[in-house]
């Protein structure tokens, strides 16, 4: 490019047009590349964290029947999680439950002074 800028003074329109489509083609293709190699770094990279999680979360079962830990936690500014956790702690349905039964409570309750207000 910097070649081309030096001699494009001294080239024919011609030469030059040419010369620019060369380097258009060259840059597109270069882009092309640097996608493709970011593209397959990610992953890569992402493989290679796989292989970090599961042997951690390995890990983390073994120690945890070990020593009796029902969970493990990681503690992170604004971002805390569970490593592991023993599904018998798992309270998901429950906690379903428990708020559609609050909803349809309240929904009843709503219904109920509505009707009221009719009569």
């Amino acid at each position: 490019m910097q070649r081309y800028q030096q001699s494009a003074a001294g080239m024919s329109e011609q030469q030059r047009a040419s010369t620019e489509q060369r380097l258009a083609q060259k840059q597109q293709q270069l882009q092309a590349l640097q996608q493709s190699s970011g593209n397959e770094l990610a992953t890569e990279e992402s493989e290679e964290m796989k292989k970090i999680y599961d042997r951690v979360e390995e890990y983390l079962k073994k120690i945890s029947e070990e020593r009796g830990y029902r969970m493990v936690l990681t503690y992170q500014r604004g971002n805390s999680a569970i490593l592991y956790g023993d599904s018998t702690l798992d309270i998901t349905t429950q906690v379903v439950e428990g708020l559609n039964e609050a909803y349809e409570a309240e929904k009843a309750k709503t219904t109920e002074k509505k009707e009221e207000k009719k009569k």
